[in-house]
């Protein structure tokens, strides 16, 4: 089988939705939007000119903007790319993005593409609110609008919510709130820090945006609070159940933003002497009870560990997402993974979830950190709404 490289890979900052206090300062932006921002950068960073790229893969969740329809397509023509290569947008809910990156590798494996942009974005802000049955030509006043972000977070076949299925995961494992609120500052503090290093910074590009009239430089994740206190996030109210431990603080926060990579050949990165971030070794995923959702990257990691012959302890970092903090501690238990190897700097809890986006993100984070720590594999792992995991193998590659 040909190896996969990930060349290079940029995103933009993670904005918090128009929904939370001071935010929407990407509301204007859809998701193919901010798609093209950080894809125009990763080519840019790979040193590989659109009339290079052979396919492009764009994975979101809410196709509901006017656009999404052509998403993939349009993002791909107004990024330079010629008119005869194909676009395609996948979805896979919350791995969306990471499924974009697999499906690429996979059109690479079958020797229809040597370069392939995948691309993960989502705009919350943007999620409508819908009427129901008014193509029956029924009175606008008989029905009733919708929040289709509401909706969707709930599970019709489970008969849950998202937020029900870290509770059960909380309550099966004897997970406290306390641990979920410390795990949440952590989070917070981890993802301070790295900005302050100017770790993040690396693979952010900025978006300029108007603020009171004036174009502004937007350069980094908005949703991350530096002086965050424990005393308060303890203090805050459950958000879904009266008698619930899920709260605002710590469960991820809803965002827009993109992230990009590009995928290639080992065949095109030697003939080009290109650098690469990494190497894509495997990848598994695989389905489980939707009640215990957030459990995903369990049986994922196993499957993958199982398949390359791999032990917990030959993983140097570890990229989960934090859907919610019991969420990703039920992982750390069963799996027995060390804390101090896990979104070293901060996760989804800090950064944000724009939920196509992540997937790209968490590959992107974990093999720059691997380089910079000078370390070898890695695995990116989430769990995906509705009841599925998935997790990739990476493999570093020294500058």
């Amino acid at each position: 089988m040909t190896q996969m490289y990930i060349v290079a890979g940029a995103r933009t900052p993670f904005a918090k939705y128009v929904g939370c206090s001071k935010g929407g300062m990407l509301q204007k932006f859809s998701a193919a939007d901010l798609g093209k921002i950080a894809s125009a950068e990763a080519m840019k960073r790979a040193h590989i000119p659109p009339e290079e790229i052979d396919h492009v893969i764009l994975g979101t969740v809410f196709q509901v903007e006017k656009d999404a329809v052509y998403a993939a397509r349009n993002m791909s023509l107004e990024l330079g790319i010629p008119e005869h290569v194909p676009a395609l947008t996948v979805q896979r809910n919350c791995a969306s993005g990471m499924q974009a990156i697999i499906s690429g590798a996979l059109e690479i494996i079958a020797g229809k593409a040597e370069v392939v942009l995948s691309v993960g974005a989502e705009s919350m802000s943007n999620i409508p609110h819908v009427v129901r049955g008014m193509r029956k030509n029924g009175n606008f006043q008989k029905f009733e609008v919708n929040d289709f972000l509401a909706e969707s977070l709930e599970h019709e076949y489970a008969k849950t919510s998202m937020s029900e299925t870290a509770e059960n995961i909380a309550r099966e494992h004897n997970i406290s709130r306390d641990a979920m609120d410390v795990f949440a500052y952590e989070s917070h503090k981890r993802a301070a820090e790295s900005y302050t290093k100017g770790i993040l910074r690396e693979e952010i590009v900025p978006v300029n945006i108007q603020i009171s009239g004036e174009e502004v430089s937007f350069d980094r994740d908005d949703t991350v609070r530096e002086n965050i206190d424990l005393g308060a996030l303890s203090s805050l109210p459950p958000a879904f159940h009266p008698d619930g431990t899920i709260t605002a603080g710590n469960a991820c926060g809803i965002a827009d933003g993109a992230a990009s990579v590009i995928v290639a050949s080992e065949e095109y990165v030697e003939k080009n002497s290109l650098s690469s971030l990494g190497k894509i070794i495997d990848w598994s995923i695989v389905g489980l009870d939707p009640a215990y959702m957030g459990l995903g990257p369990v049986p994922a990691t196993q499957k993958l560990l199982t398949r390359t012959g791999k032990n917990i302890d030959e993983i140097d970092l570890w990229e989960i997402n934090e859907a919610f903090a019991a969420q990703y501690l039920g992982v750390e238990k069963k799996l027995g993974i060390p804390r101090e190897k896990v979104n070293v700097n901060g996760g989804a809890i800090a950064i944000g979830h724009p939920l196509g986006a992540s997937g790209v993100r968490l590959i992107l984070t974990l093999l720059l950190e691997l380089r910079r720590r000078k370390k070898r594999f890695g695995i990116a792992s989430m769990c995906i709404g509705g009841g599925q995991g998935i997790a990739v193998l990476l493999e570093a590659i020294s500058e």
